[in-house]
């Protein structure tokens, strides 16, 4: 899955466990759910909110993690003179959710025991992502704004993405080999693939 992909495939999560109704463009602000829960870095800025506006920014990333440094590589023969290449690799990844508003705590609380669910997890297995179950608390941290405090709750998740990518490459179809012993002769071997 490409970075949008993944930022759509959360938003839509996180947007039916807070019981959104899922319409329209997730770039039109204009509509409630995507108001309210919104992808982090859009293009254009988005609009300011209200304090008493419950708003969630979705952020994704990949972690560094060993994991994700550890290929498997897989050649199973495809026909004359090819060989198909497989590398799968586990992707992990994260996505940090800020909430903002009167129910940022109580949302945020709901995402991280939802994301457990069997629903959500089949949404995501489908996908070739899994949750890494250790979640650590969500930790409020209101923040002051133009004289005010605005409620802010955090919540980070981990996911593993199992990667699987193709390639069919060529093999060598003849190679020369020149073979010098010791005493200096030499010797010129060629070696066909059948």
């Amino acid at each position: 899955m490409t970075l949008k992909q993944m930022e759509i495939l959360f938003q839509a999560l996180v947007l039916d466990i807070l019981g959104y109704e899922k319409t329209g463009s997730p770039a039109d602000y204009s509509n409630a759910a995507y108001a309210a829960v919104r992808v982090a870095w859009p293009i254009y800025g988005a609009p300011a909110w209200k304090v008493s506006e419950d708003v969630v920014f979705i952020h994704v990333t990949e972690e560094d993690e060993p994991i994700n440094r550890q290929r498997e590589v897989v050649y199973t023969d495809s026909g004359l003179y090819t060989l198909d290449e497989e590398i799968s690799y586990t992707r992990v990844l994260s996505l940090n959710l800020i909430f903002y508003g009167p129910t940022s705590f109580h949302n945020a609380q709901l995402v991280r025991d939802s994301v457990f669910r069997e629903t959500y997890r089949r949404v995501l297995s489908q996908n070739k992502i899994f949750l890494i179950p250790d979640i650590v608390a969500p930790r409020r941290a209101p923040e002051p704004f133009q004289s005010q405090w605005w409620e802010r709750t955090d919540l980070d998740l981990s996911f593993n993405e199992k990667i699987k990518k193709t390639d069919e490459i060529s093999i060598i179809e003849i190679a020369d080999i020149i073979i010098i012993t010791d005493s200096g002769k030499e010797r010129e071997i060629t070696v066909t693939a059948e």
